[in-house]
């Protein structure tokens, strides 16, 4: 039986999204769904990530700055 997981991708580069999507799509024991926080049309991540419910969150830490923890602050850190 595999176990649904949602995980939440913000990364603006086409090749690196399409990348972990292969990769996660071959885990053996979960089913991935894949919600792209960004692409070409949508640069504002953090909006997305706000009203969406994510198992894993996949950020490029290039966009969050210096403070990742002020950029999401939406999001909950164990």
């Amino acid at each position: 039986m595999l176990t649904s997981v949602k995980i939440a991708i913000a990364e603006p580069s086409a090749i690196v999204r399409a990348g972990l999507e292969a990769q996660l799509r071959k885990l053996q024991h979960y089913k991935a769904q894949i919600i792209y926080l960004m692409d070409e049309q949508r640069r504002e991540w953090q909006d997305v990530a706000a009203v969406i419910s994510a198992d894993i969150y996949l950020i490029n830490p290039m966009l969050t700055g210096a403070n990742p923890r002020a950029q999401l602050p939406d999001l909950a850190f164990e």
